[in-house]
């Protein structure tokens, strides 16, 4: 029973994460169609995949600051 709750409670810890990070990365996606780019021209600029960037707008991952600010300048003053 405890090994369930153990469980149970990491499932909502990395889904109030993801929740934060959606929230925060928000800006991502609005910075990038303010540009008209689509997601895989923001990927080729960063060095990353078309599906990493939708991970990072969609809050699934952590968005790696660093690339999209060099890219995208604006970004800066919503890096955690």
């Amino acid at each position: 029973a405890n090994k369930e709750y153990e469980i149970d409670w990491h499932k909502a810890y990395l889904e109030a994460d993801r929740e934060k990070f959606a929230d925060k990365q928000k800006c991502i996606r609005t910075a990038r169609k303010s540009r008209s780019m689509s997601q895989s021209d923001l990927a080729s600029l960063v060095g990353v995949t078309q599906i990493t960037i939708s991970n990072w707008e969609l809050g699934k991952t952590p968005a790696n600051w660093d690339k999209l600010c060099a890219v995208l300048p604006e970004l800066e003053q919503y890096r955690p």
